[in-house]
């Protein structure tokens, strides 16, 4: 039997791959594809029992078809290998703005959560500080449905700025092992 080796999964950033051939053949075509990602920006994990690898690697840096390019060149059973067609994304650019912002905003965060030592960030004190500026107003003037007060509508722009502009996956690791050396103080 000649080991096929399929997409079983796509998203931005990840595939998994299926190897369907003799357990020998599977430990091959999967120790492959693990050192494939020794020479290239490519993160891999295998499975033997389920016979798959998941691969994983910075959206901002590689496309899926860049990555699938990669892996055909670990194994003969993935020259043919091939991403599914709507995991083909081009991906979202920003305007330089946009750009600017998100990097402000992404950087007073950092702060915020390092002064705070991970106790709070900007996701959660600008909610918070909304909510209690809310609360305070409608103590001071009751329900008013007959005009929009101009917090609702910051809280509108803010709300519809990140919904735009959320982050890639990657660009939450580098918060993931600043929690980790911070070990200790979050206990």
């Amino acid at each position: 039997m000649t080991a096929a080796v399929a997409v079983v999964h796509a998203t931005s950033g990840r595939l998994r791959l299926r190897v369907r051939a003799t357990s020998t053949e599977v430990r091959e075509v999967l120790d492959r594809v693990a050192h494939t990602a020794d020479a290239s920006p490519l993160r891999v994990s295998t499975n033997l029992r389920t016979r798959s690898a998941l691969v994983a690697w910075n959206p901002s840096e590689l496309d899926v078809v860049e990555a699938v390019e990669l892996l055909r060149n670990a194994h003969p059973a993935l020259h043919d290998l091939t991403p599914p067609p709507d995991a083909i994304v081009q991906p979202r650019r920003q305007s330089t703005v946009a750009t600017h912002i998100a990097k402000s905003l992404s950087q007073a965060d950092r702060r915020v959560f390092h002064a705070t030592e991970g106790v709070l960030d900007l996701r959660m004190l600008v909610p918070i500080g909304l909510a209690a500026y809310s609360v305070r107003q409608l103590i001071r003037t009751g329900p008013q449905l007959g005009k929009t007060p101009w917090y609702v509508l910051a809280y509108y722009a803010f709300d519809t700025f990140i919904k735009l502009h959320d982050t890639p996956p990657g660009d939450l690791a580098p918060i993931g092992s600043e929690l980790k050396e911070l070990g200790p103080a979050l206990d």
